[in-house]
């Protein structure tokens, strides 16, 4: 269900596009996700992994800032009539000896990373957030994912990422699909300063006695950019290289904080993900992660991960493929959230797959994104050759990769043949639990709010404890209608009012809480589908309502009176 309602008439404001390049001037090689910013706004985009990028632009009287780290920072003033655009920054670097005689033991530059640990901000801010991965094999693009969620950061971490909406892209590789689910979670999980299970080991989880011991460390550059002065320091380590990442550290001297730490590891032991099936086996393990962080208000926050990975997956039986993973999470505004979805039943374990679609949001978005001049992205997506979650796929092969343990409303009927929990009954526990919802989401695009719903049944949060026969799949199909019934009275609600975000949370609410009425009513009369009078007055309710017969479906308390048409 979709609706629309102007809350306002403002003056349209045509926008324009620009594209472009971000090159660096040693051999115009191109800048991967260097950041654009608009002079008057503020507003934010990056480039793309090639330097290419696009922006849209609402009036000709404003000027681009774009910076890089380790070059010097460049304003463009937009032309009239100009669209296309290539920017040159130049390297902001100076040797060292031209800068400083340093002891040869490096031992002061311990002593500025143990400065920067402990420099860290405690504050919890929050933004929005923009996630990408694509994944490869025999350099054919087989995956595509993209989120946007609410994050919250404290200092140079990134703590959790809340989804909005999200698209995802499949194509099969060697006559078999692959697929990253949960790649957000170990970018998350990642913590700079502390240690875990799924990660080689970086010096800056260590003591600076720890450091000496396992790493050498060696200052590769110096340079001086807005009258700081930054040093580039890379440590390595001198065995055991596949349990620890080498580790490259941008550090500001000047205000003693991290503008830039690069992580890396080669065949390494720990690593962040698994396979899903038993059996199948990942190997020569390649992982390296850089993140970016941004002064806000005088102290450094997290801004930016790359989480790429490379390995050879060994599938049981059928080969090996050698599979590359690109992903990246910017977080871009830190002034505002989206408004997110309703579930009712957002589960933590929730994967990257099984962020919801809407198809107003994607179509209108204006949010940051990554760009490329030939649209690459929507081509993928739009290919007969790849299975999306853009269109409803609970019936296909791969429909627990796309849906988050769900079924969408449809008139063809659900054929649940178990539930997860029907095994986890305990004595004096309720034997039912049927739970669905009307999800809900709103955006807010050109002074317009877009209200979009559908009716979802949950089956990792419900539970059978009977046998799942004819009879009980005409129940649980008709408990489902009722929620649909009930999205549809939503609908029309809201469809014939003046919509403000308050009003259809409002409306919304008081919806569900007469849903919950009904369907306790409805369990009550009809006993598991027992009672044959409850089931017969609630299934002419529902073919009223939908059109939809379940008792005739199922061959169910059939005579010839209800079986006429």
């Amino acid at each position: 269900m979709s609706v629309m309602y102007a809350q306002e008439n403002k003056r349209e404001v045509k926008l324009s596009k620009i594209h472009g390049f971000i090159l660096g001037s040693k051999g115009n090689t191109p800048l991967p996700f260097a950041t654009i910013r608009k002079d008057k706004t503020n507003e934010a985009s990056i480039t793309n992994e090639y330097g290419y990028f696009e922006f849209s632009i609402e009036s000709i009287d404003d000027s681009l800032l774009v910076s890089y780290i380790g070059y010097k920072s460049k304003r463009i003033p937009l032309e009239e009539n100009i669209i296309s655009y290539t920017i040159i920054l130049e390297e902001n670097i100076l040797e060292l000896n031209e800068v400083v005689v340093r002891p040869k033991d490096y031992s002061y530059l311990l002593d500025l990373i143990e400065k920067c640990r402990a420099n860290q901000s405690q504050e919890r801010i929050k933004g929005k957030a923009y996630y990408q991965l694509r994944s490869y094999t025999d350099n054919k693009q087989i995956e595509l994912v993209e989120n946007y969620y609410n994050s919250i950061i404290k200092g140079y971490n990134l703590l959790t990422l809340n989804p909005k909406s999200g698209r995802v892209g499949l194509r099969k590789g060697d006559q078999s699909f692959f697929a990253s689910l949960e790649t957000s979670r170990p970018i998350v999980r990642h913590k700079l300063f502390s240690a875990a299970k799924w990660f080689p080991l970086s010096p800056l989880h260590m003591t600076l006695k720890g450091i000496k011991k396992r790493f050498y460390i060696e200052p590769l550059k110096e340079y001086v950019d807005n009258r700081d002065s930054i040093v580039v320091v890379v440590l390595y380590p001198k065995k055991n290289r596949t349990r620890y990442f080498t580790t490259t550290l941008w550090i500001n001297q000047t205000d003693n904080c991290f503008l830039k730490i690069e992580l890396s590891g080669n065949n390494v032991k720990k690593f962040p993900l698994e396979s899903l099936y038993e059996g199948d086996r990942l190997l020569d393990k390649n992982l390296k992660i850089v993140k970016t962080f941004k002064e806000i208000d005088g102290e450094m926050y997290f801004e930016q991960v790359h989480f790429n990975y490379e390995f050879i997956y060994h599938k049981k039986g059928k080969g090996l493929s050698k599979i590359y993973t690109k992903a990246i999470v910017q977080v871009y505004d830190y002034a505002n959230q989206f408004e997110l979805p309703q579930f009712g039943f957002l589960d933590p374990k929730m994967n990257d797959y099984q962020v919801p679609y809407n198809s107003f949001f994607w179509e209108n978005n204006k949010e940051l994104k990554l760009y490329d001049g030939a649209d690459t992205s929507n081509l993928f997506m739009d290919s007969e050759y790849t299975l999306t979650n853009q269109v409803d796929k609970s019936n296909s092969s791969l429909g627990d990769f796309f849906n988050y343990k769900t079924y969408r409303w449809a008139e063809q009927r659900m054929n649940i043949k178990k539930m997860p929990q029907n095994t986890d009954y305990k004595k004096g526990q309720e034997r039912i639990n049927l739970k669905s919802i009307t999800f809900l989401d709103l955006n807010c695009f050109n002074d317009s709010l877009h209200v979009y719903s559908v009716a979802l049944f949950d089956t990792h949060e419900s539970y059978y404890h009977y046998k799942i026969d004819t009879t009980a799949l005409c129940f649980i199909n008709m408990y489902f209608d009722l929620v649909e019934i009930s999205r549809r009275s939503f609908e029309r609600l809201v469809n014939s009012s003046f919509l403000s975000e308050e009003f259809v949370h409002k409306k919304y609410n008081e919806n569900n809480k007469l849903l919950s009425e009904m369907s306790n009513l409805f369990l009550e009369e009809t006993q598991q589908g027992t009672n044959i009078s409850g089931m017969l007055r609630w299934n002419a309710k529902i073919k009223n309502d939908l059109g939809v017969d379940n008792l005739k479906f199922y061959q169910l308390y059939q005579t010839k009176e209800n079986d006429k048409d």
